[in-house]
């Protein structure tokens, strides 16, 4: 609420952006112009109390928007908005000059990986393992063991030659002979 809307004076426009400011001063820092625990502290806070500075709750806020924030929290409506036109106009500036500088901060990282991603394309080939790609083996998948469905395998193993099985059941430990060794040799 407005500084006239607590001492009960007549409102008109400026309170509402007045509120406004309040809505925009919370997003941008994460927390209340005006505290209180209880009515009368809240409202004295609004009467008297000065919200912190909202660039030393958030530094990331730009000082324009910093501005914006004073002018719509004026205690005097005489010195806050007088529009919301005007208050529009203000935001709509700090609008187009965010995005001039986001322009250029936003290719930037791009800019710099794409020049990443070339130069070591082209270091990796010059280096000779371009030509060197070879494909990866087709992988085929064969069943190793008749257990049924009452007896799963727990754990298994194949030697490093593919010659040899060793699995464990719910029977005990098996080992032998890979029954897809014999056909691969």
């Amino acid at each position: 609420m407005s500084p006239e809307q607590a001492r009960g004076e007549q409102l008109d426009a400026r309170t509402d952006l007045f509120s406004f400011g309040l809505v925009l001063y919370e997003m941008a820092t994460g927390q209340r112009a005006f505290q209180g625990d209880t009515g009368p502290v809240l409202y004295d806070a609004i009467l008297r109390g000065k919200p912190a500075s909202a660039r030393k709750l958030n530094p990331a806020i730009p000082s324009k928007l910093e501005a914006v924030l004073r002018k719509a929290l004026e205690k005097d409506r005489m010195n806050r908005y007088q529009s919301a036109e005007e208050l529009r106009a203000d935001l709509l500036g700090l609008t187009r000059a965010l995005r001039s500088q986001q322009v250029i901060w936003r290719w930037l990282p791009v800019s710099l990986t794409g020049l990443a991603l070339i130069t070591g394309g082209m270091y990796w080939f010059e280096s000779g393992r371009g030509s060197s790609i070879q494909p990866l083996p087709q992988i085929k998948f064969r069943q190793l063991t008749v257990n049924s469905s009452e007896n799963p395998v727990q754990s298994g193993s194949i030697s490093p030659d593919g010659n040899y099985l060793a699995y464990l059941d719910q029977q005990g430990p098996y080992g032998g002979k890979c029954p897809t060794a014999a056909r691969r040799n």
